[in-house]
C-alpha cells in the first residue's frame, strides 16, 4: 500500500565516518562474514527494535542507518558509502565480528527523522553486543544551493566507533539504528566545513523508527514517437538524473526544458540537460513535439516570400510555381533531419533523406501550399515503493466492537510496539474479548493492521470457563 500522487513531467518544444565517539576497547580485525539468513521484512513504522521473530526465519539481526536532523537541511543529498560494519561480541577482550553491508550507499537526506534504512540483515551468534563500527569508504554531498557541484564532509577518520550494548537471544529480531549527523563549522568569512559523526544517544537496540525503502523501477520505460530519450543516474524520485534527447541517433541542442513551471533549461550541444525527479513523484512522465510549417501563395508571380513558423525550419527551393519542381530542406538548429514526413497541405508527400531534403512537384490545381513537418517522442517511467508483505504479530485485545467481533476496528497492544495498533479483521478464529491474546497476521501500515487474519487464544473466564465478553457503555 502507498499514497503518493503522479508527478508529469512535460519537455516541448514551446514549454518543453567519522569522528570517533566513546570509543575503546581492543581494534577489530577480520573474521569470517556471520551467516547471513534471507532479509525480514519488518512494517515501515516507528517502533522499537525487538519484535518477535518467525519460527521459519533464520534472521536476528538487521542493522539500520539513520540521521539526526542537524545540517541535512542544507544538503540535497548526502551519500555515505559503507565499506563494512563491526560488532564486538562480549567484553573488551571480546570477539569482533564483520560483515559487509548489503546496501553499501545510502543517502542520509531520505533518512531524517525516524526513517531509518536497513543495510544488513542475518543472523548473529545469540549473546550481548557492547561496541559498533562502521568502515566508511566515500562521503558525497551536494547543497541545495550548489546543486552542481559536489561539497566536502570531513571524515577524520573512516572508522566510526560507539559503545552500544544489546542482546541477541532466541526468538527475537534485534533491529539496531546507527544514527549519523552531519553538523556545519566555521562562518561564512572563514569558510563553512561540514563533518559526519554519530549520534550516540539516537542509536541503539532500543530507537523508535519508520523503515525507509528507496523506490525502485516496476517496469521498464515506454517510448514511442520519433524522438529518442535516455535517463541517466539517479533514476528515481528525488534523484538527480541527466535526459538526453536524439532523433536517428544525433543530439538535438537547444531543446527548452520546463518541469511543471520550473525552467531548467536546454539540452546542450550533446543533447543533454539535468533534471531533478521531484521526491513524490509517482510516474515519470516526459514528451517532446517539434513542429514546422512553411506557408506560400503559389498563384502569385513571382511568389511572395513564404511564411515560416514553429521550432523546425523549412527551406524551400526550386522552381515555386503551378507545376514546378522544389525541394525542401528540413533542418532544427541548423541541423538536417532525416526520415521526417513531410506533409503537403494536410497529405504526406514522403520523408526526407539523410541530408534533411524531400524534392516533389507542386501540383497544378491548387492556390496555396503548406509544408508542414513534425517530431514526437514520449517517455514514461513508473516507480512504486516496495510492497509491504503480511506480517505475524501477537498481543492481547484492549478494544473490539460490541457483538460484532468482525467489525472494524480492533485496538491491541503489540509487545516491542509503544502504541496501541488498530485491527481491521479480515478472517477471525475463535471468540475475541478483552484480554484475549490473539496471533494477527496482516500488512501494518501507519499503525495499523489491514487484512489481518486474526486467532484467538481465548482466556480462562471468572468462573463458568468462557471469555469475559465486553460490557455494553
Amino acid at each position: 500500500m502507498r499514497i503518493s500522487r503522479t508527478i508529469p513531467v512535460i519537455f516541448s518544444a514551446g514549454l518543453l565516518l567519522l569522528l570517533a565517539a566513546a570509543c575503546g576497547g581492543a581494534e577489530p580485525t577480520s573474521t569470517p562474514v556471520p551467516t547471513i539468513g534471507p532479509i525480514s521484512t519488518l512494517p515501515p513504522v516507528s517502533e522499537p527494535s525487538a519484535t518477535p521473530a518467525p519460527g521459519a526465519e533464520r534472521v536476528n539481526f538487521r542493522f539500520l542507518i539513520s540521521d539526526e536532523a542537524n545540517a541535512i537541511e542544507r544538503f540535497q543529498s548526502l551519500k555515505v558509502s559503507i565499506g563494512r560494519i563491526g560488532l564486538l561480541r562480549g567484553g573488551e577482550s571480546g570477539k569482533w565480528i564483520e560483515m559487509p553491508p548489503r546496501i553499501p550507499t545510502v543517502d542520509l537526506v531520505q533518512l531524517q527523522g525516524e526513517n531509518a534504512q536497513e543495510v544488513w540483515s542475518g543472523t548473529l551468534p545469540e549473546g550481548r553486543y557492547t561496541k559498533v563500527f562502521i568502515y566508511v569508504d566515500r562521503l558525497e554531498g551536494v547543497l541545495r544551493d550548489e546543486p552542481d557541484r559536489t561539497v566536502s564532509v570531513k571524515l577524520p577518520s573512516n572508522k566510526l566507533q560507539i559503545s552500544k550494548t544489546f542482546e541477541v537471544s532466541p526468538g527475537t529480531v534485534v533491529s539496531f539504528v546507527y544514527d549519523l549527523t552531519v553538523v556545519a563549522a566555521g562562518n561564512p568569512r572563514s569558510g563553512i566545513k561540514y563533518i559526519l559523526k554519530p549520534q550516540i544517544g539516537q542509536s541503539g537496540a532500543d530507537q523508535r523508527f519508520r523503515e525507509f525503502k528507496p523506490p525502485t523501477s516496476t517496469e521498464g520505460p515506454k517510448v514511442k514517437g520519433e524522438l529518442a530519450f535516455q535517463l541517466e543516474g539517479d533514476v528515481s524520485p528525488g534523484g538527480a538524473a541527466t535526459l538526453t534527447i536524439t532523433h536517428q541517433g544525433n543530439p538535438l541542442a537547444g531543446v527548452p526544458v520546463r518541469v511543471k513551471d520550473a525552467g531548467l533549461g536546454n539540452t546542450n550541444h550533446a543533447g543533454q540537460v539535468a533534471i531533478q525527479i521531484p521526491a513524490d513523484a509517482e510516474e515519470l512522465e516526459l514528451e517532446v513535439k517539434l513542429k514546422g510549417e512553411l506557408e506560400i501563395d503559389v498563384t502569385d508571380v513571382p511568389p511572395p516570400t513564404p511564411e515560416a513558423s514553429g521550432e523546425l525550419t523549412l527551406q524551400l527551393d526550386g522552381d515555386i510555381t503551378l507545376g514546378g519542381d522544389v525541394t525542401v530542406t528540413l533542418t532544427y538548429q541548423g541541423t538536417p533531419l532525416a526520415n521526417v514526413p513531410i506533409e503537403l497541405n494536410d497529405e504526406q508527400i514522403g520523408v526526407t533523406d539523410t541530408s534533411g531534403l524531400l524534392s516533389f512537384q507542386i501540383p497544378t490545381d491548387i492556390e496555396e501550399m503548406k509544408l508542414e513537418a513534425e517530431l514526437e517522442g514520449e517517455f514514461e517511467l513508473k516507480f512504486r515503493e516496495d510492497e509491504v508483505e503480511p506480517q505475524e504479530f501477537r498481543g492481547t485485545i484492549t478494544r473490539l466492537t460490541v457483538g460484532a467481533e468482525l467489525e472494524s476496528p480492533w485496538t491491541i497492544t503489540i509487545p516491542g510496539i509503544q502504541d496501541p495498533v488498530t485491527v481491521f479483521v479480515l478472517k477471525l478464529d475463535g471468540t475475541p474479548a478483552i484480554g484475549s491474546a490473539v496471533e494477527v497476521e496482516g500488512v501494518f501500515i501507519e499503525g495499523a493492521i489491514i487484512d489481518a487474519k486474526v486467532k484467538v487464544e481465548e482466556p480462562k473466564g471468572r468462573g463458568n470457563g468462557k471469555p469475559e465478553r465486553p460490557r455494553d457503555p
